[in-house]
């Protein structure tokens, strides 16, 4: 079974409408040392859980898109790819489902001079083995 990171990459990867929006590309959000064309999407992934008393663990991760100032535009359209690429098809949902929480209000990111959003989402899969 994948990590979550690389069934998260993978899936955004594989969007064409968020790859193409995406021009700044997709990063771990604690490895960016210099802001990336703008927009880009910055994931920032919590701690590993577990869930269901180890049949399973949960992940949550969330997705920052950032944009030049006052483009939301942009953002807004982003958040709903990044809502299509993450739904998880039926075929997978036994192994592995992803859930939208939420989409935040309007931030500014004064260490890269952009305005962002985010949407979390809480991913659950099956240890391996059970």
């Amino acid at each position: 079974m994948t990590t979550y990171r690389e069934w998260f990459t993978e899936r955004l990867q594989n969007h064409p409408q968020l790859n193409a929006a995406m021009v700044g590309g997709f990063h771990s959000a604690r490895g960016l040392v210099e802001t990336p064309p703008r927009p880009f999407l910055a994931m920032v992934f919590s701690t590993e859980t577990d869930e269901l008393t180890d049949v399973a663990t949960r992940q949550i991760c969330r997705f920052w898109i950032h944009d030049d100032l006052e483009s939301f535009t942009t953002i807004d359209q982003a958040l709903e790819y990044l809502r299509e690429a993450l739904a998880t098809p039926e075929s997978e949902q036994d192994m592995l489902h992803c859930r939208f929480s939420e989409n935040s209000q309007d931030f500014f990111d004064p260490g890269h001079g952009t305005v962002t959003r985010y949407g979390t989402y809480y991913a659950t899969k099956v240890r391996e083995g059970v």
